[in-house]
């Protein structure tokens, strides 16, 4: 009977030292877990492949050649209103820069032989430029005027004289190449408003006058009444010595080889 009562009250005694130890949850609201705060993880950003580099474009570089005629025509357009050092500063720059373009031709360029051909002419007409920069005083202009439209107007050998006007002593031995020209029959085929052709005439400077000149009509249709249309001249000025033509401004040590001068070639500008 004793031994029936000691089992129940055992039980009670290790339910409640179970319920003071929590070792029985029951029914009260559990807690809730701790908040845990997990960072982000840090993004890693993918290299960025530079952008290809860009293809340089092709630069056109301009034709030495032609570059250099437009010098050239530039420096012969201003030679006509030339009144001051500083104008003649400026035509001289205008050859320099054509100078050194004509020498900038490639050899392998088809128009390399005329370019050096050409150079001769445009050095002279830079020394030129560069004596009438330091004298501050204009070239003198030819005062002879062309004759009517395919006339030759051929001079004899005094006729720088008949004027009343000789040649200067530094024009000399430009009025005997003149002279050599004309009497071996070479001609100067021009037209009117011819910007180069009065700067041939300007190479010879007071002699210009004694050089048989062909003024042409480039708007005559009929060739028979054009001497320079029956001659197939279409480039103003161009020169015939010895039955060949030469189109363009020349030197005058390039007229002095073409025709076979002897005489002084000290054509100082």
């Amino acid at each position: 009977m004793e031994f029936r009562t000691a089992k129940p009250i055992a039980s009670f005694f290790i339910l409640g030292m179970l319920l003071s130890s929590g070792g029985i949850s029951g029914c009260s609201e559990s807690s809730p877990p701790p908040t845990v705060e997990v960072s982000p993880s840090p993004v890693v950003s993918s290299p960025v492949a530079p952008p290809p580099a860009a293809t340089p474009r092709a630069v056109t570089v301009a034709d030495p050649f032609v570059a250099a005629e437009d010098a050239a025509q530039g420096a012969i357009a201003l030679t006509q209103s030339a009144v001051s050092a500083e104008d003649w500063k400026l035509i001289a720059q205008q050859w320099e820069r054509a100078i050194a373009l004509l020498e900038s031709v490639p050899k392998t360029d088809p128009k390399s032989t005329v370019a050096r051909e050409k150079l001769a002419g445009y050095r002279e007409n830079f020394a030129h430029a560069r004596q009438q920069s330091q004298q501050g005083t204009p070239e003198p202009q030819s005062d002879v005027k062309p004759p009517p439209s395919g006339i030759i107007a051929v001079t004899g050998p005094n006729s720088a004289q008949k004027g009343g006007k000789a040649a200067a002593p530094q024009d000399e031995p430009k009025l005997a190449l003149a002279q050599h020209l004309t009497e071996m029959g070479a001609k100067l085929y021009i037209k009117a408003d011819c910007q180069e052709c009065q700067y041939q005439r300007n190479y010879f400077s007071t002699a210009a006058s004694s050089i048989a000149e062909v003024t042409c009509d480039p708007k005559a249709k009929d060739s028979d009444t054009d001497p320079c249309k029956k001659a197939g001249i279409s480039t103003f000025p161009t020169w015939e010595v010895k039955g060949k033509f030469y189109p363009g401004v020349r030197s005058l040590d390039e007229l002095a080889q073409l025709s076979g001068y002897k005489g002084d070639r000290n054509f100082n500008p």
